[in-house]
């Protein structure tokens, strides 16, 4: 039998107000759209690597919404998810990956214009509501936020090998989380300008991250 404990860490359907669960299927209709044009410009040109760097920047700057809206998405009835695939069925127009619309939505990426407070502003403050509420969900966004500042430094000194690089930052943010609790990792945000006592051996971890 689970305990009572465990299954109230399961959220259920009824935990959340029916504006909330709009307000997911809103943001996972939003997301599709940006997964799927981005898959259409890769399968394009698959050489854009610059493409592949600000698509997964882009989700981790947004995932304070798509945390939070993922935990609603789990709850679903299944008369709302059948609602929401036929919606995503028809999210996104036919239109072929033109050089154009690529280089149009590439930029989009880069200025932030697809970020969704900026494109459901209302319903991404009903998620972020609920992403401030939960310790667990600040934890791993800070957590990607590390890997990005990672991936936007490789990229601005000349890396472009975006499945190299990307093993790289996790790598590297495999050696922080290893060798600091995350309290430490707070403090050490925080105060960027100061070396913590722990940076030394976790320096030595993120050395093996290099390849070979």
């Amino acid at each position: 039998m689970i305990s009572t404990a465990l299954a109230r860490a399961v959220p259920l359907s009824g935990d959340y107000s029916d504006q909330q669960k709009s307000a997911a299927m809103s943001v996972e209709r939003a997301r599709h759209h940006i997964n799927t044009l981005g898959e259409r410009c890769i399968s394009h040109d698959n050489s854009d690597y610059t493409l592949r760097f600000l698509l997964h920047l882009t989700a981790i700057e947004n995932m304070d919404v798509t945390l939070p809206a993922d935990k609603i998405l789990a709850t679903l009835t299944p008369a709302l998810r059948e609602q929401l695939a036929r919606q995503l069925r028809h999210e996104v127009d036919p239109l072929e990956a033109a050089v154009a619309t690529c280089e149009s939505f590439k930029a989009d990426l880069r200025q932030g214009r697809l970020d969704y407070a900026y494109t459901n502003p209302e319903q991404s403050k009903v998620l972020r509501d609920i992403f401030s509420a939960d310790e667990t969900m600040r934890i791993s966004k800070r957590d990607q936020d590390i890997k990005a500042g990672c991936l936007k430094n490789m990229y601005n000194n000349g890396a472009r090998a975006f499945d190299e690089t990307l093993g790289q930052c996790e790598c590297m943010l495999k050696a922080i989380k290893r060798g600091a609790s995350d309290p430490q990792i707070d403090s050490w945000i925080a105060s960027l300008d100061k070396t913590p006592p722990w940076w030394a051996q976790v320096m030595t971890d993120i050395m093996q991250c290099q390849p070979r």
